[in-house]
């Protein structure tokens, strides 16, 4: 083998190698702010019938921790996300107010092509919900649904980012499933209601990885 191929060689090393090297057994906090996309079919039924507006957009509110722990950058963890959003009367003027909070926990996959300050790559979660509730608020009073059934829900996404020293700065973007087959009313004559929040989502993350 010549010098000249050996050199050759140890550049792309160098170039390639080394940003897979530097970012094994690493670890990543963050902290997620976006929103999901929706059209909750049943749900939007149940509020317009109650005067009040429907839902298209809802937020989310979470956190990652993601570990890398081998050689080539694949990292897996664990996503905690909030959602939620409150929508208030058609009507100017009315009190009509309809609240959905939902909470759930997902395992994380990521695989990313990383480089010295920027990194990007597909991520995938699966996991379940732990809470979910709906409130209706009408001059009537206040009702309160709540679903005590375990739903599954997934996403699949772009992931990408900035580093600069220990601080990340970065984006997702891609399309979620979850469904809330049915929340139900504690009184008499409260039928449940479904929730589809299947939508496309976008978020930005601010953290650290060490």
């Amino acid at each position: 083998m010549s010098l000249k191929f050996k050199k050759l060689i140890f550049a792309f090393l160098i170039i390639f190698a080394s940003p897979v090297v530097a970012h094994a057994f690493g670890l990543e906090l963050r902290g997620n702010f976006g929103g999901t996309f929706v059209d909750p079919g049943g749900m939007n039924l149940f509020l317009r019938n109650n005067g009040i507006k429907e839902v298209y957009v809802y937020g989310n509110v979470g956190g990652d921790i993601i570990i890398f722990p081998i050689i080539v950058p694949i990292g897996v963890g664990a996503r905690y996300e909030y959602n939620g959003v409150k929508v208030d009367a058609i009507n100017k003027g009315a009190i009509n107010e309809g609240e959905l909070q939902a909470a759930k926990w997902s395992a994380l996959l990521t695989a990313r092509i990383v480089q010295p300050a920027f990194y990007g790559g597909l991520i995938f979660t699966l996991g379940v919900d732990h809470k979910s509730t709906f409130t209706l608020r009408t001059p009537s009073g206040k009702r309160t649904y709540n679903d005590n059934q375990v739903n599954t829900t997934y996403s699949i996404g772009f992931d990408s980012g900035f580093k600069i020293f220990n601080i990340r700065l970065g984006s997702e973007a891609g399309y979620q499933s979850y469904v809330i087959k049915e929340v139900k009313g504690s009184a008499a004559g409260n039928s449940g209601i479904s929730i589809d929040l299947n939508g496309f989502y976008a978020m930005i993350h601010i953290g650290v990885g060490f």
